[in-house]
């Protein structure tokens, strides 16, 4: 049975991740010891790196250009990416694009508001929860220069540690509990 951290890690509050922890993650919850997951590549976190080096393997296996399978809005692009797969549409305001600028107000729902919140995740009448997000219309530039932000493996990992340090773990359930496998 896998450890419950690990399943608070990969179902944290800014996450629908609905997969079952699959034998595969289980087998990646070892710190690595080389590329970008390495806890030596990971000091930032302090005493937590090797923890952090796991949840880096379970969520990317360490490939930096990595998009989520199972984050996706109603236009079918993904907004999870990179490393950590750090959620582009909930930490939209901890990612900045190649011009500086905050990388928030690129989704909207499907009634046209900005998408933010939490407004966005909504139950289908079979109880199986989706988001209704999709690019802004003129938006899809900046999402791709915020999508490639996330993958250059030192911003990730800038932009987990910002997630990481949140006061009392509230934004993501990692905040401050590293499964520990």
């Amino acid at each position: 049975i896998p450890d419950a951290k690990i399943i608070a890690a990969l179902q944290g509050r800014n996450s629908i991740y609905d997969k079952a922890v699959t034998a595969g993650n289980i087998a990646r919850c070892t710190p690595v010891t080389s590329g970008p997951c390495a806890t030596a590549n990971l000091s930032v976190f302090g005493a937590k790196a090797e923890g952090m080096s796991k949840l880096c393997n379970i969520e990317s296996g360490g490939n930096p250009n990595i998009y989520s399978q199972t984050d996706f809005g109603t236009d079918n692009k993904s907004f999870s990416f990179g490393l950590f797969q750090i959620n582009l549409l909930a930490n939209g305001i901890y990612v900045k694009d190649s011009q500086g600028k905050t990388c928030e107000g690129i989704f909207e729902t499907s009634d046209g508001k900005t998408a933010k919140d939490g407004n966005y995740i909504k139950k289908r009448s079979d109880g199986k929860i989706y988001y209704d997000a999709k690019i802004k219309s003129g938006m899809e530039n900046r999402y791709n220069d915020c999508s490639a932000t996330l993958k250059d493996p030192a911003k990730n990992i800038a932009v987990a540690k910002i997630l990481f340090d949140y006061p009392n773990g509230q934004k993501i359930a990692w905040g401050g509990d590293i499964p520990i496998c």
